[in-house]
């Protein structure tokens, strides 16, 4: 019960850390899973959230995101790119690449792939995104449908993703190279459905690929 009760303060003196950061309004802290939950006023710094839990002696978990990136010419070009990519909520720090034509993007706060894209359109810029199509089976109401939309927007590198009940078919757009198409149908297999790529007829004899 002591050591209970020694990791619940703990917890609680880290969400302490965090409420004093200014539009804060509220956070718990999960020890078991190593969670922060905050709620904060719009406009909030995310890095402010970073500070916070660092001087209390911690460290926030980022996550890494890779971006091609079309239409950079040269050194102002990236520069450019980068600091659009920057003023991302949530977004630590950007590298971009002029040889690869790639951005790598780490961020500790959720940010998603529309996000990032958008950020990069808005710069003059072009992250090309690809499309995809799966067979959804076991779907039979408009709840079904709404479940694996939700799955597949989770999936890190989905832009959108769109669901027809009555063609059983779910078209995905995704950010070009991302989302690959096992970890669209693992995404909806988690969510209680049976799914597999459909692939364009094949030009030369006219049938099915796969």
């Amino acid at each position: 019960r002591g050591h209970l009760l020694h990791e619940q303060r703990h917890g609680e003196r880290e969400a302490d850390h965090l409420v004093l950061v200014a539009g804060v309004r509220a956070a718990s802290v999960n020890l078991a899973t190593e969670n922060a939950t905050i709620e904060f006023d719009p406009g909030t710094d995310p890095a402010r959230l970073d500070d916070a839990i660092t001087q209390a002696g911690y460290t926030v978990a980022r996550h890494r995101r890779d971006l091609r990136i079309d239409g950079m010419t040269c050194a102002s070009c990236s520069a450019r790119v980068e600091r659009a990519l920057q003023r991302v909520p949530g977004v630590q720090l950007v590298s971009v690449n002029l040889a690869s034509e790639s951005a790598a993007v780490e961020y500790s706060a959720p940010v998603g792939a529309a996000e990032l894209s958008a950020a990069v359109e808005k710069a003059g810029y072009t992250v090309p995104q690809e499309a995809a199509e799966l067979r959804i089976d076991g779907m039979t109401c408009a709840t079904c449908v709404g479940r694996v939309e939700k799955a597949l927007k989770a999936v890190p590198g989905v832009l959108d993703a769109s669901v027809n009940l009555a063609t059983s078919m779910a078209h995905v757009t995704r950010l070009g190279g991302a989302a690959p198409a096992s970890a669209l149908v693992q995404a909806v297999q988690r969510a209680g459905y049976d799914a597999s790529e459909s692939r364009p007829p094949d030009a030369s004899t006219g049938t099915a690929t796969g």
